[in-house]
């Protein structure tokens, strides 16, 4: 799991640094202050520009061709 360092840690993660760890070692750095979780959705996310369908094209295309 991703989880966001808030202290020094042992490893030599500063302050604001992403790194992996195991689940039960996440949870004890989480209880102690030392980490939190890194926001899984904006690892997850993809550019809303993949999934918008521009209709002004389909829209352009169709005037063209009812012209020809």
């Amino acid at each position: 799991m991703r989880f966001i360092a808030l202290k020094e840690l042992p490893q030599g993660q500063q302050p604001g640094e992403e790194f992996d760890a195991t689940e039960d070692a996440g949870a004890v750095l989480i209880l102690v202050g030392a980490a939190r979780k890194a926001d899984e959705t904006t690892d997850d996310v993809k550019s809303p520009r993949g999934r918008y369908r521009r209709t002004d094209l389909r829209a352009e295309a169709a005037e063209a061709q009812t012209q020809e």
